[in-house]
């Protein structure tokens, strides 16, 4: 009790201080039939209650115009709830690169991550390899030599007729009234 004496001390002026505020008329509701404004007491009741009510109202119309915590935290007012406020720059700076950096596929074009996952780790440098010679490796189609070679001997350009020629979607076969004649 002695290791308190200072503290109640300390604290009784400040106690005498509310009872004379209070005192005074200038509490809010300094009992339950008395209200703060001269009110008949007939009606004090109804108007605590109407007092309650334009509160009430004032607090619900603030709350629904209030922006929620995902709207204050997209226009970057307040960062996340479980970040120390110390550190809310540099997750404003890691964001906005986390926001600018490549894809995950571009990634995977350029060989940096791998294609597949499903292969070894010590296969992945050899199937990356392979994959950009083939890349690089000129399409057969695309060598002129190898067209006039394979594909144009097969064509019997003489035996075709224009109707055949015309129509999409079908094979290019020897004119048939020759065999027919």
């Amino acid at each position: 009790a002695d290791a308190l004496q200072p503290q109640a001390e300390a604290l009784e002026p400040l106690i005498n201080r509310r009872k004379k505020k209070f005192a005074s008329g200038n509490a809010p509701f300094c009992s339950d039939s008395a209200f703060k404004n001269a009110v008949a007491p007939s009606i004090t009741n109804a108007a605590k209650e109407l007092s309650r009510r334009r509160t009430s109202f004032k607090l619900n119309q603030a709350l629904s115009t209030r922006r929620g915590f995902q709207g204050l935290v997209n226009d970057h007012i307040v960062m996340s709830e479980h970040i120390a406020p110390t550190l809310h720059p540099l997750a404003f700076e890691l964001e906005k690169k986390i926001k600018e950096r490549v894809t995950q596929n571009y990634l995977q074009k350029k060989g940096v991550l791998p294609a597949k996952l499903t292969l070894d780790n010590a296969l992945q440098n050899v199937a990356g390899n392979l994959q950009k010679q083939l890349e690089r490796r000129p399409s057969l189609l695309d060598n002129d030599e190898f067209i006039q070679s394979v594909l144009l001997p097969q064509l019997n350009i003489d035996g075709m007729r224009l109707s055949q020629i015309d129509q999409p979607n079908t094979a290019i076969k020897p004119d048939q009234d020759q065999k027919v004649k």
